[in-house]
């Protein structure tokens, strides 16, 4: 179990809006990382706390349409046939009966993969598909990892680590992408791997319980993973939520009992405090600019009787608020959106870019965003079509996914590799979407 979900907070109604969809919050009893975040209708969609995901649930693919290549079929004709990888479970579990080494999913429709009862894209950059199951006291366990590379997938071997934190021991497998770490099956006393791999150091959160299985402390450590030495860079008194920078320079530590934010510098050992950003902030309200800059929610105005909040451009280096913008974003914290006289129109905040994506016929809303892509869609309309967009390139691309074809339907945007995978019971693809 994972007890620091267990620890108390309140959130301040400023945090707190109202979605259409009503998910009900309470305001005590729950840590930030776990309070679900509501924002106005479109702002923002949550990542896992472990497992860097975005995940799209689509509603209305019967049996018969997955067991055909009308899907396929379907795919290639939007994006081209050879951009549309077929990932075939059920060949792989022949091959692993007849203790054949699992290949590597490559563009061959024939190469394949065993879904298992679940599959996530993870990794700070979406650098990963992992697949996992629950055991019998309900703890995810991955049972494999992969790397989304050109054209499929290619299996990672896991590495284990063993470390000992002030007397206790403490575990976890990882696997490694250029710089990128992806840590999990953790034991006890470690509750987060940061995803920056520095040569052979890692940066994790260690901690340690008491007998009221309460957090006593907890640290921010180097861990060595060549001569598996762990060096403590901070006091025990980091019992935080913490979102390490894309560089892996600093950790903005949120100390959520006391209600403030911190940044823990990695090559120095130094924290300092920064009161600009607002204390019972969640994480994913947060997003680093760079290494030392973030946005993140300013101070509320009104305007048509209306309240609003800017967005604030914050130096970790020295505290203060740089830049301060008006709105904030409703896909992330640069870009938001408005559905007027069936246009679509995108802006970003931080430097005025907008387009328009037009006959738009629906009433739709961001419901998955990474990177440079956002998928828009409607949850209630089974016959809405998606637009998948990127930002960067002020490009769209209208999915008009037959209903027939949507039951059971998972869309993953991988954004580091500018592909997207969609799996349902019976198969999965893996897009190349790299030329929108």
């Amino acid at each position: 179990m994972d007890y620091k979900k267990l620890d108390k907070i309140k959130t301040p109604e400023k945090w707190l809006y109202q979605l259409d969809t009503a998910v009900k919050i309470e305001k005590e009893g729950q840590d930030s990382s776990e309070i679900p975040v509501v924002k106005k209708k479109g702002q923002g969609m949550r990542t896992a706390a472990i497992l860097i995901c975005i995940l799209v649930f689509v509603t209305g693919i019967t049996a018969a349409a997955t067991s055909s290549d009308v899907f396929k079929e379907f795919l290639s004709g939007i994006f081209g046939q050879h951009k549309v990888t077929e990932i075939d479970r059920e060949q792989k579990k022949d091959a692993q009966s007849s203790n054949l080494q699992t290949p590597d999913i490559v563009a061959e429709s024939d190469d394949t993969i065993d879904l298992k009862e679940n599959m996530l894209v993870a990794g700070k950059q979406e650098s990963f598909v992992s697949e996992y199951h629950y055991d019998k006291e309900d703890n995810e366990v991955v049972d494999c990892v992969y790397e989304v590379v050109k054209g499929g997938l290619r299996k990672l071997e896991p590495v284990q680590f063993q470390g000992n934190y002030d007397g206790k021991q403490f575990s976890f497998e990882y696997v490694t992408v250029g710089s990128e770490i992806y840590g999990f099956n953790y034991s006890d006393n470690i509750f987060e791997v940061f995803h920056y791999l520095n040569g052979d150091t890692v940066y994790a959160a260690l901690y340690q319980m008491n007998a009221d299985n309460e957090i006593k402390k907890e640290c921010i450590a180097a861990l060595n993973l060549k001569t598996g030495e762990v060096t403590k860079l901070s006091g025990d008194k980091m019992i935080c939520n913490f979102v390490m920078s894309p560089g892996g320079k600093v950790i903005l530590c949120n100390h959520r009992s006391d209600g403030y934010w911190s940044v823990f510098d990695l090559a120095e050992k130094t924290e300092k405090r920064v009161d600009k950003i607002d204390g019972y902030a969640h994480t994913d309200e947060i997003e680093f600019f760079d290494d030392y800059h973030i946005l993140t929610l300013g101070e509320p105005y009104y305007k048509d009787n209306t309240e609003y909040y800017t967005t604030q451009l914050i130096n970790l280096s020295t505290g203060g608020v740089e830049k301060e913008y008006d709105g904030y974003g409703e896909i992330n914290m640069q870009w938001s959106y408005t559905l007027k006289d069936k246009a679509l129109n995108l802006v970003c905040i931080t430097n005025n870019k907008t387009f328009s994506v037009e006959s738009v016929d629906a009433d739709v809303q961001p419901v998955s965003s990474a990177g440079d892509y956002v998928l828009f869609g409607n949850w209630e309309e089974d016959n809405t079509p998606l637009y998948l967009i990127n930002l960067q390139n002020q490009t769209s691309l209208k999915l008009d996914i037959p209903k027939a074809m949507k039951s059971n339907l998972e869309i993953h945007l991988v954004k580091n590799k500018k592909m997207m995978l969609l799996a349902n019971y019976e198969q999965a693809y893996l897009v190349d979407i790299s030329s929108l």
